[in-house]
């Protein structure tokens, strides 16, 4: 239980030491060109059309998205030390463009937003200078915001605390476990063997060189044995000889401790 405290009380401090995040939203707002006014002179050439004009604002938008998002622009956003943790968005409504981007800190999320911004102005302008049309007849982009649309969150350091958390938990479970079963293990002999102290036959002076046999008791693992040395063949009042094994003479139950050894003799013919 000290353990699982200790873990949960480290809880705070995983989250302290978990720097927050910042989200900075940023807007472009696709502009039309204005209509150029009716030439008085029937023979004047017509100008040249913006063909993105006549797929609509959000086509053009679109295509931008596209080309801002691409790997190579966010693996060099990351290289100059940029958030590559951006999204753009178009909205279903107006051609406008929504940038959401998460940075670690203030500073970098107003730079990356203002990277993005740039990319997206640019790449804009380029989708249309193929077609050799004047300025007036560009379509313009137009940022809403100032770069001050930041919010603190503090998401990321409230996932890390609870990921760190659950890992230190399971990792005390674990311990717990190995431990317990350490201390099982220690507790718990093997059956047949014997306990540190017994006494075998070839320890007691007085039965050497006679045949012993150890018989382990069930289920226990503690042997409880004694000593029963070979009787000789006795002779009746009539002559006939009789074992010990025949004999009607009461036997006597030897006591015996948890660390006796019974040692019985080898009964039939040598």
């Amino acid at each position: 239980m000290p353990l699982f405290l200790l873990v949960v009380a480290l809880s705070p401090l995983v989250y302290g030491a978990t720097s927050p995040s910042y989200t900075l939203t940023s807007y472009v707002q696709m502009v039309p060109p204005l209509p150029r006014p009716v030439s008085e002179d029937p023979n004047a050439a017509a100008p040249p059309v913006n063909p993105w004009l006549a797929q609509g604002l959000q086509t053009i938008a679109n295509a931008a998205i596209v080309t801002v998002q691409d790997k190579s622009i966010v693996d060099t956003m990351e290289s100059a030390g940029l958030s590559d943790t951006y999204t753009l968005e178009l909205d279903s409504y107006t051609p406008m463009v929504k940038i959401e981007i998460v940075a670690s800190s203030r500073n970098q999320a107003r730079a990356t937003a203002d990277e993005l911004v740039r990319l997206l102005v640019s790449n804009i302008a380029q989708l249309q200078s193929q077609y050799g049309l004047a300025t007036i007849d560009l379509i313009s982009t137009r940022r809403l915001d100032a770069g001050s649309n930041i919010e603190k969150s503090i998401t990321k350091q409230i996932a890390v605390a609870f990921i760190a958390t659950m890992l230190g938990l399971g990792g005390a479970a674990g311990v717990v476990v190995l431990v317990d079963r350490a201390l099982s293990r220690r507790r718990r002999r093997p059956f047949g063997a014997a306990p540190a102290g017994a006494r075998g036959p070839e320890a007691d002076p007085d039965l050497s060189g006679e045949e012993t046999q150890t018989v382990p008791t069930w289920p226990s693992d503690i042997e409880l044995t004694a000593v029963i040395s070979r009787v000789p063949d006795q002779t009746d009042d009539t002559g006939k000889t009789r074992s010990a094994v025949d004999s009607e003479e009461p036997t006597q139950a030897v006591p015996m401790s948890a660390d006796s050894t019974m040692v019985l003799p080898r009964v039939g013919k040598d």
